[in-house]
This record gives structure tokens, sequence and C-alpha cells, in this order.
């Protein structure tokens, strides 16, 4: 439910939203087409897991990292609406981000607060 209702309204805010992405892997020398499917693709670089348990785990981030190193991004975000407070469930994980920030950085940093607030407003529904 929270997938379905932060996709549409980060749409309504402007933002590029896909959900359900399959993310292709290669092992063994073989071509695996859905290797993952990430939850949200946010206006094409930022991979954005979506979680809904009573506290944050160690597991999560770490399950997330792999995310953005496969589909070749530098941004994912894990967002759990199972807390109190949606601020306390909101993990960013950034791979190889550039410096000095990059014009991209900007869209990401907008993206992510666009998000967070997006997110706190869907866990009231």
């Amino acid at each position: 439910m929270y997938e379905v209702v932060l996709a549409h309204e980060l749409r309504k805010r402007g933002l590029r939203v896909r959900r359900q992405v399959p993310v292709p892997i290669e092992f063994d020398g073989l071509q695996f087409d859905e290797g993952f499917r990430m939850d949200l693709l946010g206006e094409e670089s930022i991979s954005v897991e979506i979680k809904s348990v009573e506290k944050n785990h160690p597991i999560h981030p770490k399950q997330l990292r792999t995310h953005p190193d496969l589909a070749n991004l530098q941004l994912g975000l894990v967002l759990n609406f199972g807390l109190e407070r949606m601020k306390d469930g909101i993990t960013r994980i950034v791979n190889g981000l550039p410096e000095p920030p990059s014009p991209m950085e900007e869209v990401e940093c907008g993206f992510s607060r666009r998000v967070a607030e997006t997110a706190e407003k869907s866990k009231t529904i």
C-alpha cells in the first residue's frame, strides 16, 4: 500500500517514478533478467526500498547497498513506514558520490526531501 501511494504522491509533485523495476544481474557468465526488483526508482537515479516493520534492522541498509551497485546508481533510500516517526525510518545510502557535488546531487537531494515529506504524509493513510 505505501509503495502505491508514495509513487502516486511523488508523480503528483512532478517526479518520474517507476514501481517494481527489474534489475538484471550476471552470475557465472549468465545474465538473469530479474536479479531483484527495486520497490521504486525515482528520477532514473534513486533506488527506494519500502519497509513497514516496528523497528529498523541493520540488514535493511545492507540489502539496499547492493541495489545501487547492481543498478549502476549512486543513491538509495530505505523508508520504514512502521515506526512512530517517519524521520526515524529513513536511511540514505550513497555509493561513490563524487566530490565536489555534481549537479545531479541537487536533483537527488530534492528528490530525497520530497520523498521524506511525501512519505510522512502518506503514512497517515
